[in-house]
């Protein structure tokens, strides 16, 4: 020990640690450096020597007092408190300048819009629909509760930027769920010779038209296809089904209109298909492209 301006100091020794044993008294928790020779074990108060790589009790030393041992004419001591190091103190200077092509302008003249699904409204969603429907329809996060869920990112963002958050909602599609324009009846001629019953063949048609819209396959804005639609389910229905033909539920929307649907930026696609929107139809009649 030392003292400087009336302040008592330990010095902080490079050979001798404390620390708690982890499965065994000859097992130190936390690693010890190679290049220390003494361990204390606080869990049991017992001094360890290294000796031939593993700690060994059974050492010579002679007992100070308390937990202090003096082992080689230095008397080792266990405090309980911080260490540090002194290093010399060293000024530096830091310089830096704007590149040719910046200016600095500390005023907000960038704003950055984020559309932002979160994923809470997406498990609400997904829930809801695998509860057929029987609670409120899941609301989307507003621009206030979104602006707290990501206030990680307003540090990262330049002096001269503000962060827009922007709710992105699902567009439904389909069921009685959608918009009235956007609703639908998927007419299918069954395969001849199958087996399978119409409430099969309307549970397999409804189960593809909902996995083909998983979120995973759509971007915000997306435009959707029924030609692209119609060749998935006759790929993955081919054993159930000839034909299929999207129609309106209503007669007082166009056929043509449910051909390609598009999404806003703050929109992605999501089917609320069930099997009571499909019909079994025998022949495309020009009668069946009409909603009811």
């Amino acid at each position: 020990s030392y003292t400087e301006n009336n302040i008592a100091y330990e010095r902080a020794s490079k050979i001798a640690f404390a620390g708690e044993q982890n499965t065994g008294p000859e097992d130190p928790k936390e690693p010890i450096p190679s290049t220390a020779t003494l361990w204390f074990n606080t869990t049991n108060s017992t001094w360890y020597k290294r000796i031939a790589g593993i700690w060994n009790a059974s050492f010579t030393y002679t007992s100070a007092g308390d937990d202090d041992i003096v082992y080689n004419t230095i008397t080792y001591s266990v405090k309980e408190g911080i260490t540090f190091i002194e290093d010399n103190f060293a000024s530096f200077r830091w310089e830096h300048y704007a590149d040719v092509d910046k200016r600095i302008d500390p005023s907000t003249s960038n704003i950055v819009d984020m559309y932002v699904l979160s994923s809470d409204y997406v498990r609400n969603v997904e829930k809801w629909i695998a509860n057929n429907f029987t609670t409120a329809t899941p609301i989307a996060p507003n621009n206030f509760e979104l602006s707290k869920i990501m206030d990680t990112i307003e540090p990262k963002a330049a002096i001269a930027d503000h962060v827009a958050y922007i709710p992105v909602e699902f567009k439904y599609l389909f069921g009685s769920y959608a918009e009235t324009e956007n609703q639908a009846i998927f007419k299918v001629i069954k395969r001849l010779g199958v087996g399978y019953t119409d409430s099969e063949i309307k549970t397999e048609v409804s189960k593809k038209v909902n996995e083909y819209f998983a979120i995973d396959n759509w971007d915000f804005g997306d435009t959707f296809y029924f030609s692209e639609l119609a060749a998935y389910l006759h790929k993955e229905l081919g054993d159930y089904i000839s034909s299929v033909v999207i129609t309106p539920k209503y007669s007082s929307n166009e056929f043509t209109n449910l051909l390609s649907i598009s999404c806003a930026l703050n929109e992605v696609f999501m089917a609320v298909t069930t099997s009571n929107d499909v019909k079994i139809i025998t022949q495309l009649a020009q009668s069946e492209l009409v909603g009811e």
